[in-house]
């Protein structure tokens, strides 16, 4: 399945009334005037925006009742002005508080870099990264005669820099560790940067040693070329926690288990599953239904987790049927006495913001609490 065909879900989504930051408004508007004036096209671009996203498509296995479907869903809007972000670095002090990575620097999960390659009148650079076991992120600087102001000129087409990766991919000990990735640009003050977000598979990267060499492969649009970066990365164990609650709640339709829970300084990811009680296979509007079903993750405060990206699974047959999700939240500021995690239902797929879910969304008795160890 291609995760990254997204631009029919960007297409379809409609502007929040929340009030959002300068920044994040103008990289929305941005968005749908790039999308308004090009044609939709079958490339296998991973762009992230600001909002979410939720692609369902048949496989080979879906004779078999068998479906994906995957999402990257939005930061929510910014209570705070972006100028009150602690220093990261160069270029990570302005997201960081959209991306969940202001404690990245305490935990020994932020580092800087040099590596960069080069192809024909194209350069590339990694800056800086951030990586524990659930994500990693780099900052990557283009430089080329063709670029201006955030603008690429390839193959006698303008381009904007923060729509031109066609495909990227981390691997660490020359395996692929992890899959649906997603870029975005640096913002208005840095036109030339992309930042790109590798979600991990953890179970793997759990074992590696703290100090690893990943190879970073980039391929942009309208240039035949691979170009691939050794990136060295950082990762600390300091303050991780991996959960199994294997909690299950019912009520008269619906099944909920929680299963693993994985909470860094930096990423909290959450692995569940949903079953609709006294059928088999569902029906399509049934199985919609189904996958309609979200969880929404607190704090001990009360705080709504920021949403980063996710992907499910919806097997669906004469043997029955079931979804499994694995979604990715920013960690709360500090590390919390225990998370809740909650069920609601959305009116799509694409359900956005998750800022602004309703009392009456949330399904009553389907909320599993989780007491997180202190340090």
């Amino acid at each position: 399945m291609n995760h990254f065909d997204l631009e029919k879900q960007l297409k379809t989504y409609k502007e929040s009334d929340a009030t959002m930051s300068p920044l994040v408004r103008t990289r929305l508007n941005e968005v749908y005037a790039s999308i308004a004036d090009s044609p939709a096209k079958p490339a296998n671009r991973p762009l992230r925006t600001w909002k979410h996203r939720t692609t369902i498509a048949a496989t080979a296995a879906a004779v078999l009742g068998i479906a994906v479907f995957a999402s990257g869903f939005v930061s929510p809007v910014m209570a705070q002005s972006i100028r009150s972000i602690p220093l990261i670095g160069t270029i990570f002090d302005s997201v960081g508080q959209e991306f969940g990575i202001q404690r990245a620097v305490d935990s020994g999960m932020y580092s800087t870099a040099d590596s960069t390659v080069s192809y024909q009148d194209i350069r590339l650079n990694v800056t800086e990264t951030v990586f524990d076991r659930e994500r990693a992120l780099f900052t990557l600087q283009v430089s080329s005669p063709y670029l201006k102001d955030g603008i690429l000129s390839s193959g006698g087409e303008d381009i904007e820099l923060k729509n031109a990766v066609h495909n990227f991919n981390l691997k660490i000990n020359g395996k692929v560790v992890g899959e649906s990735g997603f870029y975005f640009g640096g913002g208005e003050e840095h036109p030339n940067t992309l930042i790109l977000e590798q979600p991990l598979d953890s179970a793997s990267v759990s074992s590696l040693p703290d100090s690893v060499k990943g190879e970073l492969t980039v391929m942009l649009e309208g240039i035949d070329h691979e170009f691939k970066l050794d990136v060295p990365l950082t990762k600390s164990e300091k303050d991780i926690v991996h959960l199994n609650p294997k909690q299950t709640l019912t009520n008269d339709s619906l099944s909920f288990t929680l299963s693993e829970v994985d909470v860094t300084p930096i990423t909290t990811n959450v692995k569940y599953s949903l079953s609709a009680l006294g059928k088999t296979k569902l029906s399509d509007d049934e199985a919609s239904a189904l996958m309609n079903h979200r969880v929404a993750v607190y704090d001990d405060k009360g705080n709504l987790l920021q949403g980063l990206n996710g992907e499910g699974m919806l097997e669906n047959n004469e043997k029955g049927n079931k979804t499994d999700s694995q979604y990715s939240f920013a960690s709360a500021q500090q590390r919390p006495a225990y998370l809740i995690f909650k069920l609601f239902t959305t009116d799509d797929h694409d359900a956005f913001p998750y800022t602004t879910i309703k009392d009456s969304q949330f399904i009553d008795g389907m909320s599993i609490k989780v007491d997180i160890p202190s340090k």
